[in-house]
């Protein structure tokens, strides 16, 4: 009778002792899990156009943190793409790149729970969220030979599609010179009206080079509708730099807005300081006043403007002949010839010769993504229009 009595009371201290560590453990469960892009303590939000980090209050005892990502609110195994299950601290950046994603009420979710010296706490309440891309870059004021947007916040670069080139170009910062539309042709029918279309580029994140789950997630957004942008017809006269442009003009005075992005180098006239005449510039960057020590070279171009590109000089031709059918058709990207500064040093482009993306579709509505490979860009109808206001060396 005394042993039954005994284990009965052991049950019931048991039993407590239970409840009391779920009841301990329920109550440090870890809340307020949220997403933020720059700051822990930004407006909250459940949708976001570039993988977010996640934020949770801390719970007192942990060890450290189990975070989990997944496409669906149960969290099935065959469901989560991210997993991190030694976070340190109540923050998690997951490095990886989520696809553009939406669902009702989300496609996403993320939970947490902590470890701590008697063991797990449940996990937090699901912090469901969508990915969705960002809005295209639009037109900015530019200037005579160049083409700038809005910049995206968190874009990788830009694609821009040159709609009557024939060309899909990439750029790193928020400019394009025309270089396909001036390089031989002088004439307005060239050069007076450019079409084009661009969206904004993200880098692709992966975990050891695969992705979990085998979702993709495309490297860019959505394509604009399509930009025209005009310029003035070509004035000859002394070369005078204008100054540099990115998302914001520049002309060198001490009051001067500092560049946050590589900047556009922009010029007008064509006539060197012997007072040759010229159709071919070429931009050089120098660390010194004096500009002796060289570290950039551009591509030999024909605008009146110059924005580096990742890649893509043009191919330029090196014999009379070529020259003659160069001023009938847009140049592909390809290698120039050898070069030379005009003090008669060897010199070659810093960019990469890498070609660009050849088209010969006519886009479509915002949004399609028509690629076909076509053959070499073919020569524009002449066409007339009024011009909008737009650093160098020969």
């Amino acid at each position: 009778m005394r042993t039954a009595r005994l284990l009965a009371l052991l049950a019931a201290l048991l039993s407590l002792a239970v409840a009391a560590g779920n009841a301990r453990s329920a109550e440090s469960a870890p809340i307020g899990l949220h997403g933020f892009l720059l700051r822990a303590d930004e407006p909250q939000k459940t949708s976001f156009s570039r993988t977010p980090s996640f934020a949770w209050s801390p719970v007192p005892g942990a060890l450290h943190y189990e975070f989990q990502l997944s496409t669906s609110d149960a969290f099935r195994d065959n469901s989560v793409i991210y997993a991190d299950y030694s976070a340190p601290t109540p923050v998690e950046a997951p490095p990886i790149t989520l696809p553009w994603i939406t669902g009702s009420p989300h496609a996403l979710y993320a939970r947490v729970r902590a470890v701590t010296a008697d063991g797990d706490t449940p996990w937090s309440a699901n912090f469901g969220f969508d990915m969705v891309p960002p809005a295209p870059p639009t037109p900015l004021q530019s200037y005579p030979g160049m083409l700038r947007w809005t910049p995206v916040e968190g874009a990788a670069g830009y694609q821009v599609w040159l709609v009557d080139a024939h060309k899909k170009e990439q750029s790193v910062t928020n400019s394009l010179d025309e270089r396909e539309f001036y390089t031989f042709h002088s004439t307005s029918s060239w050069t007076n009206v450019v079409r084009w279309r661009i969206r904004a580029l993200r880098e692709d994140g992966t975990i050891a080079g695969t992705r979990v789950n085998g979702i993709p997630a495309v490297t860019y957004g959505p394509w604009s509708p399509i930009y025209t942008s005009t310029n003035p017809a070509f004035t000859g006269g002394a070369i005078t730099l204008v100054g540099t442009v990115s998302d914001v003009f520049s002309n060198g005075a001490a009051n001067s807005p500092a560049h946050r992005l590589m900047p556009g180098f922009l010029w007008t006239g064509n006539k060197a300081i012997d007072g040759t005449s010229t159709e071919l510039y070429r931009v050089y960057i120098y660390t010194d006043k004096q500009c002796i020590n060289r570290v950039f070279a551009s591509a030999v171009i024909g605008s009146p403007a110059y924005a580096p590109r990742p890649f893509g000089p043009l191919a330029l031709p090196a014999t009379p002949g070529g020259v003659v059918g160069a001023r009938s058709q847009y140049l592909l990207d390809g290698t120039e010839p050898p070069a030379f500064t005009y003090d008669g040093e060897s010199i070659t482009t810093s960019e990469s010769a890498q070609a660009a993306t050849p088209t010969t579709s006519v886009p479509g509505a915002p949004g399609a993504d028509t690629t076909n490979a076509g053959s070499s860009p073919a020569a524009p109808s002449s066409s007339s229009g009024t011009g909008s206001s737009g650093f160098s060396s020969t």
